[in-house]
């Protein structure tokens, strides 16, 4: 994944990596900030469901000059070799339903105009 995401953001000046994370951009341009937007993530599940991950969700700002693909490398060895964390879980939808042993989720909320922080959660009964 890491090697795929650095061939398609390799115009975005790079960054020393700040631990744990691997890959890290620039985003200072003399002096003065500027935001990163990166192509989005598409992961195919088994089922053939899609679940993407957007910037918001994949690139994290670090430090004002730097911002780094918030994906922690477990190694060679390790399994799974990358670990979904709470940084790609916000402003998206979790249904955990423990009776049938099944997970799902939605694509996140910004690209809706919306956030978990701002949704109505209230339940209203219909007539």
């Amino acid at each position: 994944m890491v090697r795929r995401f650095i061939k398609v953001t390799q115009r975005i000046p790079p960054a020393k990596p700040v631990a744990p994370f691997g890959l890290c951009y620039s985003t200072s341009n003399n002096g003065t900030q500027v935001s990163i937007k990166v192509p989005d993530i598409d992961f195919i599940l088994p089922d053939g469901k899609k679940w993407t991950i957007s910037t918001a969700n994949s690139i994290k700002q670090i430090t004002k000059d730097v911002a780094c693909l918030a994906f922690a490398d477990g190694g060679a060895t390790s399994e799974p070799a990358i670990v979904i964390g709470t940084f790609q879980y916000e402003d998206n939808f979790l249904v955990f339903d423990l009776e049938n042993s099944t997970f799902g989720f939605s694509n996140s909320l910004l690209s809706k105009k919306t956030s978990c922080s701002n949704f109505n959660f209230t339940l209203t009964n219909s007539p």
